[in-house]
């Protein structure tokens, strides 16, 4: 094989940009879409980041809704805790009617948040006051 000059990846990478996605996906019997995503899976991770900036994701009677939301920019930590996410950090909003009011936190944040925003924190906040060791003497 004579010598090019460049290396394997990057004519690797010649090569898919010349391939056209439509005639490829005729060929292996898939999607343009999912051919899209397998020779550019970067472009996905940015689509995933930017659903997550702009959309908010909640369930309401057993449903989950989509809005179309402006949040505040995301930070690199947990705005409760301060540390780094091992995944990803999510916008906490407590008022349904105005979703663009949050916080972004790490999972175990956003969990205790959600407890703390439901009515069974006050419950469990009355019954720890009812059964503590001070009030039992």
């Amino acid at each position: 094989m004579p010598e090019t000059g460049i290396s394997v990846e990057e004519a690797t990478r010649n090569v898919k940009k010349l391939i056209s996605y439509r005639s490829l996906a005729g060929v292996v019997g898939i999607s343009h879409s999912e051919v899209y995503r397998r020779v550019n899976p970067e472009a996905e991770v940015r689509k995933t980041e930017r659903v997550r900036s702009t959309r908010l994701f909640t369930t309401l009677n057993g449903k989950t809704k989509s809005y179309k939301v402006k949040k505040r920019p995301r930070p690199l930590a947990c705005e409760i805790c301060g540390r780094e996410p091992k995944k990803r950090l999510y916008w906490h909003h407590w008022d349904d009617e105005h979703p663009e009011n949050g916080i972004w936190c790490c999972g175990r944040c956003h969990v205790g948040a959600e407890f703390f925003d439901n009515e069974k924190a006050l419950k469990y906040q009355g019954l720890k006051n009812k059964y503590s060791i001070a009030n039992l003497i």
